[in-house]
């Protein structure tokens, strides 16, 4: 509880701020810096600070499953309200809204069916629904950027891109570089985030918004930019966390915990699930604080 204190207190005390700040002072990096890319970035090296879970090595970090009911219903509840933020952040009902929605829903359902032959065709063997969520929630992400930029031809091709770079991510952070990301931020939301991101200087259509890519003929300007917000989204997700930070655990309070050496719940209590101990903790703690009843 003193750990998540501190955390919070150096979030909304500095995150935020200097966020806002940042953004204040320098008006094209809040047009181009990737929020995906960002938070992949930051989850990838959070992840590396503190460490592996006790049963890493037996499941490459993919743990079976709780419910795979309950995961569905979420994945739906995410995926049907992605539309209304997504859709919504034109703030009127026209163009950009129904290219934003069209091409969100099709990069999701491109992605998971790019999984799906990808797992199924080599291996002949059934692919896993888990595995297929993810990847269409990579769609969703990676498409964020660029859904109200692009036609729908170009967001199945950036679909198509996003799925690879998912699965690369994938591989080769967890299965190389033995980096414990246990929700694949950095995989789901990252990876895709820096295709979306580039995807918007090369197939970017002013046919909607925004304007022209390389594709239709708008040089490398646009090009440049969203390279250049994707270098300083890594730069800011990655190196410079403790200063500047949005929606994540700041790198400060992280390493603090670690140097403290309690960044890890006991053996005991990730074996029972933090979940369940928790909730007994304070169920038992509130049955010694009631008082008995008397008839």
């Amino acid at each position: 509880m003193g750990n998540y204190c501190v955390i919070f207190f150096l979030h909304s005390g500095f995150g935020h701020p200097r966020a806002g700040c940042i953004a204040g002072v320098c008006r094209i990096l809040q047009q181009v810096l990737p929020f995906m890319l960002l938070l992949g970035f930051s989850s990838l090296v959070c992840a590396s600070i503190l460490g592996l879970r006790r049963d890493f090595h037996i499941h490459r970090g993919e743990s079976p499953y709780v419910s795979l009911p309950l995961t569905c219903i979420g994945a739906t509840m995410l995926w049907t309200g992605w539309f209304g933020f997504n859709g919504g952040s034109a703030l009127q009902a026209g163009t950009g809204a129904v290219c934003a929605v069209i091409n969100l829903q099709v990069a999701a359902a491109v992605c998971s069916c790019c999984f799906l032959f990808s797992h199924m065709l080599p291996t002949i063997k059934k692919a896993s629904l888990i595995a297929m969520i993810n990847r269409a929630i990579a769609g969703l992400a990676g498409i964020t950027p660029t859904s109200g930029y692009m036609t729908v031809h170009g967001a199945i091709v950036c679909a198509i891109f996003i799925a690879i770079c998912a699965n690369l991510s994938v591989y080769l952070i967890k299965h190389k570089l033995w980096i414990d990301d246990a929700v694949d931020v950095s995989s789901i939301n990252g990876a895709p985030g820096l295709v979306g991101a580039i995807f918007i200087g090369l197939a970017g259509s002013s046919e909607f918004n925004g304007a022209d890519g390389l594709v239709y003929g708008g040089g490398v300007k646009l090009f440049g930019l969203q390279c250049l917000g994707n270098i300083v989204a890594a730069a800011m997700g990655g190196c410079l966390g403790p200063f500047y930070f949005t929606h994540h655990w700041p790198l400060l309070p992280i390493a603090s915990i670690r140097r403290r050496g309690t960044r890890r719940a006991r053996s005991r209590t990730t074996k029972r699930g933090c979940m369940v101990v928790t909730s007994l903790i304070s169920w038992e703690k509130h049955i010694a604080d009631t008082p008995p009843r008397t008839c």
